[in-house]
């Protein structure tokens, strides 16, 4: 299923997913989703997203954009544990925070709310 998300909640989510740590099986989970979320090269350079100094960064033409990612449901109930239980969320992006947990929730729900 699919989840829309700003360049800041896919940023963010990257970030939060970099940072975990685990088993091989909950590696290869983190790396799965990793690879759904990620930018590509055509989309990096679309908004000029960067990563320096452990903090990602992207031109004006980023900052409004909203992005369609598909994910399973095992895959979104994961992103959506990780998203919960990092700490390094900016209370000042809280809103987009709780966007971001509602969005992979649905997805593990499934679209008709199950």
């Amino acid at each position: 299923m699919n989840v829309e998300l700003s360049t800041w909640q896919r940023a963010g989510l990257i970030q939060a997913l970099g940072a975990v740590r685990g088993n091989v099986a909950t590696l290869r989970l983190a790396f799965g989703v990793l690879e759904a979320v990620g930018f590509t090269e055509e989309e990096a350079a679309e908004i000029g997203y960067r990563e320096e100094g452990g903090r990602a960064t992207w031109d004006e033409a980023g900052a409004e954009r909203v992005w369609e990612v598909e994910l399973g449901k095992k895959e979104a109930r994961f992103a959506a544990g990780v998203v919960e239980r990092w700490e390094q969320w900016p209370v000042g992006r809280a809103e987009e925070v709780f966007g971001l947990v509602e969005g992979l929730q649905r997805i593990e729900k499934g679209a008709d709310g199950e």
